[in-house]
């Protein structure tokens, strides 16, 4: 069962969501959930977040195959959430070492609301960027 995204903000605080990182770059959403949702069979899944591309100063000067993209996904409790980190966590799928952890507060913010926080600017995006 998919819920919308303001309804589900409660999983991050019951730990049961997850972080999980070195993603490749999946070319839209609907491939990126069925990747997802294959990853995680056995699983009970509520929701799937975007897939977000770090911001690194150089991302646009690697090879796309070295980027590691990142989402998170929210389990249906917190026994599935750590049954999915003890089971996924170093798994290698889509020829990648994937992270599959409990998120820390750095992970779980916008990048915005992180920095605001911390009291830094980031720096604007070079023109054309796409992240």
């Amino acid at each position: 069962m998919e819920l919308e995204a303001a309804s589900h903000w409660h999983y991050t605080s019951k730990g049961a969501r997850v972080f999980v990182d070195n993603l490749p770059g999946f070319p839209n959403p609907a491939r990126v959930d069925a990747e997802i949702k294959e990853f995680f069979k056995g699983f009970e899944i509520v929701a799937i977040s975007k897939i977000i591309r770090p911001r690194i100063a150089d991302a646009n000067s690697l090879p796309h195959h070295t980027i590691g993209y990142y989402l998170f996904v929210d389990l249906i409790s917190k026994d599935e959430a750590d049954r999915a980190v003890r089971t996924l966590n170093c798994r290698r799928s889509w020829n990648r070492v994937i992270k599959v952890a409990f998120p820390t507060d750095s992970h779980s913010w916008k990048i915005e609301e992180r920095d605001r926080y911390l009291g830094l600017n980031p720096p604007p995006l070079p023109k054309g960027a796409d992240w």
